[in-house]
């Protein structure tokens, strides 16, 4: 939870991007609306398929972007303040984060955030993010 980017935002996102979005994670997962739902169907050898045939990857911070990496697949990453940037920056990588960045970051942190809010991530506008990968699409 405390790498994610809010639900809602991933979902205005997917209503104004028109794109054939594919969601994957897990089952119990909330689904998004608009979306090819993966979740919970897909054993890995399929999901690095996926990621082989898909023209970008929109991910938070994890695993997506490092199997986009093995791909050369455009991946664009939603940056919490969870951990050092170079820890998962590779050439097709592009990371969306907060500017200037929390003053906590990187937190590591393995329980919900302390703040009042996730400014993290909460202060990355679905605009920022849309403007990001048109700039780079």
């Amino acid at each position: 939870k405390i790498r994610s980017w809010n639900f809602n935002k991933y979902q205005k996102l997917i209503d104004i991007y028109k794109l054939n979005w594919v969601q994957v994670g897990l089952k119990d997962e909330k689904i998004l609306n608009g979306v090819v739902n993966l979740l919970g169907k897909t054993n890995i050898r399929e999901l690095f398929f996926l990621v082989y045939k898909c023209n970008f990857i929109l991910s938070n911070d994890g695993a997506l972007n490092h199997i986009a990496n093995c791909f050369d697949k455009k991946s664009f990453v939603i940056m919490s303040g969870y951990t050092h940037e170079e820890f998962i920056k590779y050439n097709n990588t592009t990371l969306i984060s907060r500017v200037p960045q929390i003053e906590c970051a990187p937190c590591y942190l393995k329980t919900e955030c302390p703040k009042e809010r996730k400014f993290c991530t909460d202060d990355i506008s679905v605009e920022d993010v849309l403007k990001t990968i048109n700039k780079k699409n």
